[in-house]
């Protein structure tokens, strides 16, 4: 679980007048420079200028974040590059434990005061959680839900939704601490067991800080059908929460059975009948008719007249929020050609064997998963596959097209971004501009050295990055350049495009080309756009690092000896980071082997063998396939909801045979996509534990990949068939040092 929980969220100020804000969670009071700065360069990348952003510090008793935004820091230098106006910007949220309510202060200017009531705040953080966490329920056609209220209704608030967010207990637990704090609490009633979390949350906080001497006991009344049993014998000193409501329904009964009013916080609230439904965290209702915040009011309607029942449609019992429809069919993937987009599949087949596509490279501050290196494509040679050189020759052309096209004609300077290979370009495209007109001399600049140049009214500027994949720094340049050249002109020159999602591409588009006049003021131009899934804050390499660390403090502790090869892995890993990988992105085989693709690669042209295709190419292939899946497919869809889901078909690595193919998807998958555990029947955590079986008693090529995959939790297969794989291990002869090491090292993880 991540220690930092960053929540971009949306507030109704007054009507059409709708502010972006951003939430900063401190989910431990143990929270780094470092955990903060990756938080935020991850929201920030994608994200404009944010209205205002509100730390939250959920354990500490004395403030982290104030020392982190020190002058200079590298937190406080990334947030003056990604945002305007910073010191009316940054607030703090704290508990005051003299008056037992939260308050909020600037945190750069602490006599300003803010203009948004931080109640309002806490709206927009806990209705994006319910948003975000599909917490409204809506029935499936044919069909309603009859609550325990025994109104009938379409849709239902589903809490224990929210809950499912590792963040959400404590979100909502740490804005409801005043009702705990300010009286005497000797016991917390419940409306439904799945929420009891919250109360503990919210016990576990005050008691931490010290505000609250005895924890109170807690328990369920089991929403209406346990009023009857529950017991309400001190009024004053009984705390109650509710779920949520859209009548105050259950309140009324609480209060009927001597509950105290002002002792009873309903957590989310969606209906028509405000006023009966007491104190409330969190209202979900839309504020105006036009606002894109909220939801509609839940129509209800009494059992003996319900107007979805006279349409013939069928309720379905909820007990507590809990409905009775089957669990929902798991849905197997299987890889076919036809999941990559043609137009990308032609385009990473023509780039393929020229180091092009690398992985695990420092970029910004950051270790990024993916890394396009054009240093090695800019010099591919000329004895390369002829569909290869066809490429290069053609994004060179269209480059210098785009530069002669799209520079400003009153060009003054041009200017290169921090990603590798676009100082080089920038000089390439200025020798281009020369040949058309020899006297043109503009100023080649990096960002930094642009931000701190004299201002000139009416200059122009042609920037040049080699790869957009992290908007922040074009963003910044964007706000620089406005400076330094106010009115002028800009044009914007990418040669690859890290296109995650269309709506991400015409974002970035928007925020870099609008100006003083509008839309497509300035011009933008990407000659590559290529469909990659955002880089994974902990992608595979970083993951299987941290394990092999902690396997090596295991095999410590446990007098085993540690073979060189892990040791020899951990240096390459520790490494690699400095200049990224396109080969030893896989274990070798059993017999120390790097795995290679074999001819007829379905997608990829082999040429019969012949074609020198890297590791980071395969995986490249598979990492897009699988993000083109994610977004769906010919109605075929990677996905992990309460109610829908589908993962990755074991079947994928009897199909594809080759080490480096399964390695590549095995590192590929993220979330729950290998995550066979919990799957209805256990035949599928069966079907894949079979298929690492017959690694060790088969060609055992990329049977390493497979053990680091459990070891990371990315393959997910039941303790039971743990077991059979860690005790086939113990008896296979054969097998290396290494697996021998990293089975006992799974047995102590999982059933020690």
């Amino acid at each position: 679980m991540s220690s930092v929980f960053t929540q971009p969220a949306h507030l109704d100020v007054e009507r059409g007048d709708v502010k972006s804000i951003l939430l900063v969670y401190f989910l431990s009071e143990n929270v780094s420079r470092d955990d903060l700065d990756s938080s935020l360069a991850s929201v920030l990348e994608t994200a404009g200028d944010f209205f205002a952003i509100y730390f939250v510090e959920c354990f500490s008793r004395e403030s982290r974040v104030e020392s982190y935004l020190e002058e200079g820091s590298v937190i406080k230098s990334r947030l003056e590059k990604a945002m305007h106006e910073l010191n009316e910007k940054l607030w703090l949220v704290e508990f005051d434990h003299d008056s037992k309510e939260h308050r909020c202060r600037n945190l750069l200017c602490p006599d300003n005061s803010s203009s948004i009531p931080l109640d309002v705040v806490v709206q927009a953080s806990l209705r994006e959680l319910f948003v975000q966490q599909n917490g409204l329920v809506h029935a499936p056609q044919g069909f309603h839900y009859e609550k325990p209220s025994e109104l009938h209704a379409q849709s239902f608030m589903r809490v224990t939704n929210v809950l499912e967010h590792y963040a959400g207990p404590l979100v909502l637990g740490y804005w409801s601490l005043s009702q705990l704090c300010k009286k005497d609490i000797v016991k917390i009633i419940v409306d439904t067991s799945g929420i009891s979390v919250v109360a503990y949350a919210m016990v576990f906080m005050a008691h931490a800080w010290g505000l609250i001497k005895n924890p109170p006991v807690i328990v369920s009344c089991e929403s209406y059908g346990g009023l009857g049993k529950i017991s309400i014998s001190q009024p004053e000193k009984t705390l109650i929460l509710i779920s949520a409501t859209t009548s105050g329904g259950l309140r009324g009964r609480l209060i009927e059975r001597r509950a105290n009013e002002e002792n009873i916080l309903t957590l989310y609230f969606l209906g028509s009948q405000k006023r009966d439904a007491g104190s409330i965290l969190c209202d979900l209702t839309r504020k105006f008719a036009d606002s894109v915040n909220g939801y509609e009011p839940i129509m209800s309607f009494p059992k003996s007249s319900c107007a979805l029942c006279m349409k013939h449609s069928y309720a379905v019992t909820l007990s507590g929020d809990q409905f009775a429809f089957e669990p929902p069919k798991i849905k197997e993937i299987v890889l076919v050609k036809t999941d990559l987009n043609d137009r990308f599949a032609l385009l990473i087949d023509a780039l393929a064997g020229t180091d092009f596509f690398k992985v695990v490279k420092m970029l910004g501050g950051k270790n990024s998963e993916f890394f396009l290196d054009f240093d090695s494509l800019w010099k591919a040679d000329g004895d390369s596959f002829a569909p290869t050189q066809s490429a290069v020759e053609k994004i060179k052309s269209s480059f210098e097209r785009a530069v002669v096209r799209y520079s400003p004609i009153s060009l003054s300077k041009i200017v290169y971004s921090s990603y590798p290979y676009s100082k080089e370009l920038a000089e390439y495209a200025l020798s281009v501009l020369r040949k058309t007109n020899p006297i043109v001399s503009p100023e080649l600049q990096g960002a930094k050295e642009m931000a701190a140049s004299s201002a000139k009214f009416g200059a122009a500027a042609l920037v040049i990055s080699s790869v957009l994949d992290d908007s922040v720094e074009l963003a910044s340049i964007n706000r620089d350049l406005r400076k330094v050249q106010p009115q002028g002109d800009a044009a914007y020159i990418t040669t690859a495009f890290m296109a995650h999602s269309e709506e991400r591409v015409k974002a970035i588009k928007m925020n870099l080309t609008y100006g003083e006049n509008g839309p497509n003021t300035f011009s933008f131009v990407s000659l590559l756009d290529l469909p990659l899934p955002k880089s994974y804050e902990k992608h595979s390499w970083i993951a299987e690092l941290d394990m092999l660390h902690e396997l090596v403090q295991w095999a410590d502790e446990s007098d085993k000896k540690i073979t060189d090869q892990i040791m020899q892995r951990i240096k390459f890993l520790s490494a690699v980071p400095s200049k990224g990988m396109a080969e030893g992105l896989f274990w070798p085989s059993n017999e120390n082997m790097q795995l290679k693709i074999r001819s007829d690669f379905v997608f990829l042209t082999t040429d019969g063998g012949e074609r020198d295709l890297s590791q980071a190419d395969v995986f490249y292939v598979i990492s897009a396939l699988l993000h083109q899946l994610r977004r769906g497919v010919a109605g075929r869809r990677l996905i992990y909801k309460p109610y829908e889901r589908s993962v990755l078909s074991p079947e994928n690595f009897n199909r594809f045979s080759d080490g480096v193919i399964q390695a590549s998807i095995l590192r590929a998958a993220r979330d729950y996509e290998l995550s066979f555990s919990n799957c209805e029947g256990g035949d599928l955590s069966e079907s894949m534990t079979e298929i690492v079986v017959s690694q060790i008693d088969g060609s055992k090529e990329a049977l390493m990949e497979f053990l680091v995959a459990i070891s990371c939790r990315r393959l997910v297969v039941s303790n039971e068939n743990i077991l059979k794989i860690v005790n086939k291990i113990a008896d296979k002869e054969g097998l290396s040092d290494s697996v021998k090491l990293i089975g006992g090292y799974m047995y102590s993880q999982f059933l020690g």
